[in-house]
């Protein structure tokens, strides 16, 4: 913090420095903490509301976890959701990060040993409402426009992996 008579005897280039650091960096923060916020928010959907029924009677269980990230000012570490399914079957929301093209922030979403294959969630604004957003499903470079996620959509993802991937005797 400045004093007042400091303040008075910076120059106009000083001033304006001092200026745009404090404003860039409230604005760096206030988009940390807006992709933080949308992060627990989606979470929370997933494992309160979502899949509440499947977590309580223990068909899936859920494990955040930290992962260390340079790319943020203010927080050192992201919270990285993986659902465990019986049957060492496991998916993962890993975030990749925010400012992304077209988008506000990144999840990489897929299953344990399988990342090569993994689908996008970007964080996106609603048409007409800028301060508004919401998750799109990417499973592709090739798609036109994103899928809205939601329950429906995870519980068909989750479907087609487990047809595909999981170890269930037929």
């Amino acid at each position: 913090m400045v004093t007042e008579e400091a303040f008075r005897k910076m120059s106009l280039k000083e001033k304006l420095a001092g200026l745009f650091r404090e404003n860039t960096t409230t604005e760096q923060q206030r988009t940390e903490d807006t992709w933080m916020g949308a992060l627990d928010s989606l979470y929370e959907d997933i494992t309160k509301n979502w899949f509440r029924e499947y977590i309580e009677e223990g068909y899936i269980e859920p494990e955040f976890y930290y992962s260390e990230s340079e790319q943020y000012e203010y927080y050192s570490e992201t919270v990285t959701l993986e659902l465990h399914i019986p049957g060492e079957f496991s998916v993962v929301f890993e975030p990749a990060g925010i400012n992304v093209r077209d988008a506000f922030g990144k999840i990489n979403l897929y299953v344990r040993g399988h990342k090569d294959e993994k689908i996008s969630l970007l964080l996106v604004r609603d048409d007409g409402d800028g301060e508004k957003l919401h998750w799109d499903v990417w499973k592709s470079r090739k798609q036109r426009e994103g899928i809205p996620f939601d329950k429906d959509v995870l519980e068909k993802l989750l479907d087609e992996w487990l047809e595909r991937w999981a170890n269930i005797e037929r």
